[in-house]
């Protein structure tokens, strides 16, 4: 399980590198220049995976969350906004860029009191160009995200988006569409049990679909 640095040292590290001679002050050092350089280290790792798995960009994915700090008051980068978790702490984003197999290829940190949906845009730019990616991305992300810019931004640049919506604020046609008992595609595992059925129905005049899926286990 995650645990403190503090613990971390204490308690792993001896389990892990019984032979190196390390205090707690040179490890704090080792995370804070991580921090600084953190970019810089990304792409070196990437050329190290690259070599031993073969990145694949010709599709990637890519989402924002963020992160909530424990500490009495606000810093120049840890600010207040709105946390995943619904706490009042202050929060750190990340915007993170995945290949088409789902390995981290990129990320990016911003102020938490920024708001997403205009920093989503410029990220992923950011992300694309220092990782020489040319493909297609597919923005994946909650409601938070869901605005017409975002999708207009990336329609324009040949990209793909799968936002959520609330089920409360669609019309009346919308809502009917979701609450239909039968037209759903039914997924099997390997062991023949459903696991996922799902609905598309084009969108009249446009490139996207609605699409409304469900996981029977959770019923």
């Amino acid at each position: 399980m995650p645990c403190s640095k503090l613990k971390t040292y204490n308690d792993v590290f001896h389990k892990l590198y019984e032979n190196v001679d390390i205090s707690l002050n040179q490890v704090y050092s080792g995370i804070q220049f991580l921090g600084r350089e953190y970019e810089k280290v990304i792409e070196i790792l990437n050329y190290r995976v690259n070599e031993l798995y073969a990145i694949q960009t010709d599709t990637t994915f890519f989402d924002c969350t963020n992160f909530y700090f424990e500490i009495d008051q606000e810093d120049d980068f840890r600010k207040k906004g709105p946390p995943k978790e619904y706490r009042k702490d202050p929060i750190v984003g990340m915007g993170l860029l995945l290949d088409a197999n789902q390995i981290p290829i990129g990320m990016k940190m911003f102020p938490g009191n920024e708001s997403e949906k205009p920093v989503i845009r410029d990220i992923i730019s950011d992300l694309k160009s220092r990782n020489n990616i040319k493909g297609r991305t597919v923005q994946v992300a909650d409601k938070a995200l869901n605005c017409a810019r975002n999708i207009h931004n990336a329609l324009k640049n040949g990209d793909g988006y799968l936002f959520s919506k609330s089920v409360k604020g669609l019309p009346q046609k919308e809502i009917t569409w979701v609450l239909l008992e039968d037209g759903f595609t039914e997924v099997l595992d390997k062991n023949k049990i459903l696991t996922i059925c799902y609905f598309i129905i084009p969108i009249f005049k446009s490139r996207d679909w609605n699409i409304m899926f469900f996981t029977p286990f959770f019923l």
